[in-house]
């Protein structure tokens, strides 16, 4: 029986966090994460959800 190749049960590096979320995001906005994040572009997201402010609801 070959063990090589496809998924195992419990393999591969856990995600941090509770979700994890792909984003497309244009070239100026990864960098403004990067430096915001101190070089992590995750990081840089977090830090700055943390600090927006939420849109004025609708009337």
């Amino acid at each position: 029986m070959n063990n090589h190749g496809g998924a195992r049960p419990n393999s591969g590096r856990p995600t941090v966090g509770d979700v994890r979320v792909n984003v497309r995001l244009d070239r100026a906005t990864v960098d403004r994460l990067r430096e915001i994040g101190d070089g992590n572009v995750s990081e840089g997201i977090r830090r700055a959800a943390k600090t927006a402010t939420p849109p004025e609801p609708a009337p």
